[in-house]
C-alpha cells in the first residue's frame, strides 16, 4: 500500500514525552531539532507533554519554539506521595485517561515516543480508548546498563541476556553489580510488573530506533523486537561546518595562557566526570600538563561531590567549574578548547559528535561506538581504555597531536550525520510505520 497524504491534509505528528522537560542536554536537543525539521517539511508537528514545560533551558535559551500541547493540567496542587493507595491508583488512571483523550483529539498519523518509559505509559493509555493507537516509533537512546539506578535490567523478563550484555562492555563490568540490589517483596513485584509492561509496550511499536549499532544489538536482545533500526545523529547542522568563532572563551575566562581540556555535560554520575578529574590529576602529575586547565562545563546534582573530589586530590587551581553554558557560547567553547574530554558511560554522545564536526581533538572511551560512515575524520579521536590511566594517556596523546584541519572529505563523511539527514531517515521510518499500521486495520 503506497503512502500518500492529501495536499490539504498535512501529515500530523506528535512527539510524546512522559515527563516535563526541565534541562538542556542531548535528549532535549534531539526533540527540538526534530520538531523544527518536521515543521520545515510542512508537517503538523507538536510536542505532547503531561504538564507545562517549566524551564527555558530546555528550549536552549529560546533557540527553539515548538508547538506544545499539554494534557494533564493539575486540578489541585497535590503530591502523589501523600495519597492513599486507592487515591494514587485513581490519580494514575486519570492521567492515563487524559493521555488517551489527547491522542484521540489530536488524531495524529504517527507518534514518536521519546523512550521506553513513555512507550509504556502510552500503551497503558490505549486501554482507556475505544480507538487503536496510531502508528508509532519509539526511541531507545540509551541502555539500562548505562544507569546504575535503573533496576529494570535485573527484572526476569530482561535477565536472560543480562550476563552477555554486561560482559561485552568493560564499563558495564566496572560499574554494574552482577547481582540485583536488596529490595522488599513489594519492590520486587513492582519491578517485575513494570518491566513486563515496558517489554510488551515496546514490542508493539512499529519501529524501535537506537542511535548506535551497539545499542541496537542490546535492544534486540532485551526486547526481542524484530524492527530495531540504528540511525546515527551527529548533533550538528551543515551550517556548523562553516562556523566562525565569535569569542575566544579562554580570554573571556582569563585562561589565555593555558591549554584547556573541556568536559561539557550534565553533572550526573552516568557522565563519569569523577573519572575525568582523576585522569586529569594523573596526567598533570607527570609534569607534562603544567599549563593545562580542566574546564568542567555543565550543572547537575553531582556538582558538589565533584568539587569535593577536586579539593580532596588538591588540584583546585587546575580545575575550573563554569556551570551551565548558554547556547550562544556553546560553539565558541568548542572552538576555544585544546581537547574535548568525554568519559560518559555511553556508546554515543551528541556533544562529542559536535566537537568532531567543529574540528576538536576528542578523548573518548573505547566503549564509544562511532558511526561506520566516519573514517578519515577519526584522526581527531583519541580512543582510550575507560580507566584513569587510559584517559590520562589519551589526554597526553591528544595534546601532542596536530591533525590536519577538517577538509572536504571530512565534511562529506560528517554530512551524512547532519540533523536534516538524520530526521529524513526518521520521517521515512514514520511513513513506513503508518503503512504497516494501516495494513493491520
Amino acid at each position: 500500500m503506497p503512502f500518500s497524504q492529501p495536499e490539504s491534509s498535512p501529515l500530523r505528528l506528535i512527539w510524546y514525552v512522559a515527563s516535563p522537560l526541565t534541562m538542556a542536554g542531548g535528549g532535549e536537543r534531539v526533540i527540538m531539532e526534530g520538531l523544527a525539521y518536521f515543521e520545515s517539511q510542512g508537517i503538523d508537528a507538536a510536542l505532547l507533554l503531561p504538564s507545562a514545560m517549566l524551564a527555558q533551558s530546555a528550549l536552549f535559551d529560546g533557540a527553539y519554539a515548538p508547538k506544545i500541547v499539554t494534557f494533564n493540567p493539575p486540578k489541585i496542587n497535590i503530591q502523589e506521595q501523600s495519597l492513599s493507595f486507592w487515591q494514587t491508583l485513581l490519580f494514575r488512571f486519570d492521567k492515563l485517561k487524559r493521555l488517551s483523550d489527547a491522542i484521540t483529539s489530536l488524531k495524529p498519523d504517527i507518534v514518536i515516543v521519546n523512550d521506553p518509559d513513555a512507550c509504556k505509559v502510552l500503551w497503558l493509555s490505549s486501554f482507556f480508548s475505544q480507538k487503536k493507537l496510531p502508528a508509532r516509533i519509539t526511541f531507545v537512546h540509551g541502555s539500562p546498563f548505562q544507569f546504575i539506578e535503573d533496576q529494570t535490567k535485573y527484572a526476569r523478563v530482561f535477565r536472560r541476556h543480562f550476563a552477555q550484555i554486561r560482559n561485552d562492555d568493560p564499563v558495564y563490568q566496572a560499574v554494574i553489580p552482577p547481582a540485583p540490589p536488596s529490595m522488599t517483596l513489594r519492590q520486587r513485584i513492582s519491578l517485575e510488573i513494570d518491566s513486563l509492561i515496558k517489554y510488551f509496550a515496546l514490542r508493539r511499536s512499529q519501529y524501535a530506533v537506537t542511535i548506535s549499532e551497539k545499542n541496537r544489538r542490546e535492544v534486540e536482545l532485551l526486547y526481542g523486537h524484530n524492527n530495531v533500526v540504528a540511525a546515527s545523529a551527529g548533533g550538528f547542522s551543515k551550517a556548523d561546518f562553516t562556523y566562525q568563532r565569535k569569542q575566544n572563551m579562554k580570554i573571556v575566562f582569563g585562561l589565555e595562557d593555558n591549554r584547556v581540556i573541556l568536559s561539557l555535560c550534565r553533572l550526573v554520575p552516568k557522565k563519569r566526570v569523577d573519572l575525568s578529574i582523576q585522569a586529569f590529576a594523573e596526567f598533570i602529575a607527570t609534569g607534562k600538563g603544567d599549563d593545562c586547565i580542566l574546564v568542567i562545563a555543565g550543572s547537575g546534582p553531582h556538582e558538589e561531590a565533584l568539587k569535593a573530589l577536586v579539593h580532596e586530590i588538591q588540584i583546585e587551581e587546575k580545575v575550573k567549574f563554569i556551570g551551565y553554558v548558554p547556547e550562544h557560547q556553546l560553539r565558541d567553547w568548542y572552538g576555544s578548547c585544546d581537547v574535548f574530554l568525554n568519559a560518559d558511560n555511553a556508546d554515543y554522545d551528541l556533544s562529542l559528535m559536535m566537537a568532531l564536526a567543529l574540528g576538536c581533538k576528542v578523548v573518548v572511551s573505547s566503549q564509544y561506538d562511532f558511526p561506520k560512515v566516519l573514517d578519515k575524520t577519526l584522526r581527531f579521536a583519541f580512543i582510550s581504555p575507560p580507566s584513569v590511566q587510559g584517559f590520562a594517556r589519551g589526554m597526553s596523546n591528544a595534546l601532542n597531536a596536530n591533525p590536519l584541519p577538517l577538509n572536504a572529505v571530512d565534511f562529506k563523511e560528517l554530512n551524512a550525520l547532519a540533523w536534516d539527514e538524520y530526521f529524513d531517515t526518521i520521517l521515512s521510518l514514520a511513513k513506513k510505520a503508518i503503512i504497516n499500521r494501516q495494513g493491520m486495520n
